[in-house]
Formats: structure tokens, C-alpha cells, sequence
């Protein structure tokens, strides 16, 4: 019987020398592999595995781990829970400056029926840095809310234009 691989790099004592040696192996094949993708210029999405070429700017997101476009939401809500508020910040803005240069984001101050469907992710309005008031008024941009919704159009929208 084959013992269980328990992590990376770890290989239960109950596997036969020779079956360590070729999962060793393996694993030194797929590290170099990697590192080849990368010299020619791939890069891979921490959550789904897929490489994308580095050359493209849109094609992966860079916020501590590189994301593909259709990674980003779910990765983003997981990862918005973990960062202190600073570094979320800073992390939101530039998520939604990618999204908008690359992605074909706009910013609504509230969600329609026609964005239904859409990847639509909350952030903080840059307009009021999230206060919700410009110069003692209530800002236009969010309604006074101190956030906007950033409305990802689906892929199949944004080929059609």
C-alpha cells in the first residue's frame, strides 16, 4: 500500500525508497519547469493554476500574490478580511485601478438591474477618500455614502465592444 503525500516536500516513511526518490524527482522536474515559464515570460495565478503572459498588463492583478481577472472577486473577499485598513486601502485602490484600465470597470454609486450578472465588488470612493463629504458637502460621486460599487462587465459584454 502507498502512504499519503502529507504536504510538500513531505513523504510519509511508509513509501519505498525508490517511490520517494521518483516523487522527489518530480518535484524537482516541476520546480524547474516553473522557473522555465517564468524565464519566457509566464506567470501563474495563485488560485486557479493558469499561467498568463507577464507582458500583458491586464492579465494578472499583483496584490501580494498575482490574480487573474476571474479569480479577483472571490480572492478579493477573502483577502480584504485579512489585510489591517491601511493596506486594504491601498490594495482597493490600485484593484480598482486595474479593473478600470484593463478591465472595463466603471464605478456606480449603486447597483442596477442591468449590472446583474456582472463581477461587482464594493470600494472605498476615491472622490471623498470614504468620508462621504467634500469640503463640508455630501459627495457627489457616492451619495454620501463613502463607497461605490465597481461593476465589472462580463467577459462576453466587453468582447462585443
Amino acid at each position: 500500500m502507498i502512504g499519503l503525500v502529507s504536504g510538500v516536500g513531505e513523504v510519509s516513511d511508509d513509501l519505498p525508497e525508490q517511490l520517494r526518490e521518483t516523487l522527489a524527482r518530480v518535484e524537482r522536474e516541476q520546480g524547474l519547469l516553473q522557473e522555465a515559464l517564468f524565464l519566457v515570460g509566464l506567470k501563474r495565478c495563485s488560485q486557479c493554476g493558469r499561467f498568463f503572459r507577464s507582458s500583458e498588463p491586464g492579465a494578472l492583478f499583483d496584490g501580494g500574490e498575482s490574480v487573474c481577472v476571474d479569480c479577483v472577486e472571490r480572492w478579493w473577499e477573502q483577502r480584504r478580511q485579512q489585510l489591517c485598513v491601511k493596506d486594504r486601502e491601498v490594495i482597493e485602490r490600485r484593484l480598482v485601478n486595474w479593473l478600470v484600465n484593463h478591465h472595463g470597470a466603471k464605478l456606480a454609486p449603486q447597483l442596477t438591474e442591468a449590472t446583474a450578472g456582472s463581477m461587482q465588488i464594493v470600494a472605498g470612493c476615491v472622490q471623498c477618500d470614504g468620508l462621504g463629504t467634500v469640503a463640508g458637502r455630501r459627495c457627489s460621486s457616492c451619495g454620501g455614502r463613502g463607497t461605490v460599487w465597481l461593476v465589472v462587465p462580463k467577459r462576453e459584454d466587453v468582447k462585443a465592444v
